[in-house]
C-alpha cells in the first residue's frame, strides 16, 4: 500500500543520480492534479468557433509542512541547480513504489514559509507546482 511520501531523483550536470526524500506525505491531497488543454482558438466572422489542441498538461501542486532546515536545503538546491532551468526530474508520489513520472518545475518556482522554531532553527513549509505532457 501507498505511504504517499514522495521523492524526487534528479541528475545534476556533470553528477550521479541525487535523492531528495521527504520525511512526511504532502498536506492536504497528495495528488492534486489540474488537467489544462492547450491550443489555439478562433472565431471565424460568422461566428464559428475552432480550436486546435496542441497537447494536454497534468499540473500537480504539492505542499509539504515541517519540512527541516536539511531538507530545505536539498529543495533550494534542486531548484537553483537544475528545476529553474527547466530540465526535467523523476517524481515518485509514493516512495516504497517503483512508479513514478517525469515532470519539470511548472512557473519555476518555490514558494517556502517558516512555519515554527525547532531547537534554535525553524521548520518550513514549501509548495511546489509540476507539471508534465500526457
Amino acid at each position: 500500500m501507498a505511504n504517499f511520501i514522495p521523492k524526487i531523483i534528479y541528475t545534476p550536470s556533470g553528477g550521479g543520480p541525487t535523492t531528495i526524500a521527504f520525511e512526511f506525505p504532502p498536506s492536504g491531497d497528495p495528488l492534486s492534479e489540474e488537467i489544462k488543454s492547450v491550443g489555439a482558438e478562433a472565431i471565424s466572422a460568422s461566428g464559428v468557433e475552432q480550436f486546435s489542441e496542441f497537447y494536454q498538461r497534468e499540473i500537480l501542486s504539492i505542499k509539504f509542512k515541517n519540512l527541516s532546515k536539511t531538507l530545505l536545503d536539498e529543495l533550494r538546491t534542486f531548484f537553483t541547480t537544475h528545476a529553474a532551468k527547466g530540465l526535467p526530474f523523476d517524481y515518485y508520489p509514493s516512495e516504497d513504489e517503483a512508479a513514478f513520472e517525469v515532470y519539470r518545475l511548472d512557473r519555476k518556482q518555490i514558494k517556502i514559509k517558516r512555519t515554527s522554531p525547532d531547537a534554535g532553527d525553524f521548520r518550513y513549509a514549501a509548495e511546489i507546482k509540476i507539471r508534465r505532457v500526457l
